[in-house]
C-alpha cells in the first residue's frame, strides 16, 4: 500500500517525531550526539528537541529543499554514528519520521510550551529551563481527592503529546 504524502506547511514549521528502534536516546551521550548532528544539518531550522528514551520530538523550520531533504542527512548520519558507537548494524529508527505542519500561532505556542515543559536539559530547547517535576502524592481517601479537572483540548495530534 502506498504511503500518504506529507502535508505541506504554509508557515514552513513542522512538529516532528522520530521513534527509535529500542531505547536509543537512553544515554546522555547519544542525546548529545543527536542534538549536535541536528544542529549541524538543520542549522537555524532547529527550534527545539525533547527526548524520551525511545524517541525525539522536534520543532523544525524547513529550508528551501523541503523537510524530507532536511531530515535525510540528519537521520542517516545519526544512524551511522549510533551503529558505530554501539557496535550494531541495522535500523535505528522504526519508520520514517512523522511530521505535522504547524499552521497557526496557537499551535506554535503549544509546541514551544511542550518543548519547554519536558524534562530536558536547557541546551536542547529554546527558552528557559523547565522546572523539575515533583511526584504526586496519593490522597488517603476518596473524600480528600480533588475533583478531576476537564482536560484541555489541544490542536496537536495525540501522538505528539
Amino acid at each position: 500500500m502506498a504511503r500518504k504524502a506529507r502535508e505541506k506547511s504554509s508557515t514552513g514549521v513542522y512538529a516532528i517525531v522520530l521513534r527509535g528502534n529500542g531505547e536509543i536516546f537512553k544515554s546522555a551521550e547519544m542525546r548529545e550526539v543527536f542534538y549536535n548532528t541536528a544542529k549541524k544539518y538543520l542549522k537555524r531550522g532547529l527550534i527545539g528537541v525533547v527526548f524520551s528514551d525511545d524517541r525525539a520530538d522536534m520543532l523544525v523550520r524547513e529550508s528551501a529543499a523541503g523537510i524530507s531533504m532536511d531530515m535525510k542527512p540528519l537521520i542517516t548520519s545519526f544512524a551511522r554514528t549510533y551503529n558505530r558507537e554501539n557496535e550494531t548494524d541495522g535500523k535505528v529508527f522504526i519508520d520514517r519520521f512523522r511530521s505535522v505542519p504547524v499552521e497557526s500561532r496557537s499551535a506554535d505556542r503549544a509546541c514551544r510550551a511542550y518543548m519547554k515543559g519536558g524534562e530536558v536539559a536547557p541546551e536542547y530547547i529554546i527558552g528557559a529551563a523547565p522546572a523539575a517535576k515533583k511526584p504526586a502524592s496519593k490522597p488517603e481517601s476518596a473524600a480528600e481527592a480533588p475533583a478531576a479537572k476537564p482536560k484541555k483540548k489541544s490542536n496537536l495530534p495525540s501522538w505528539l503529546l
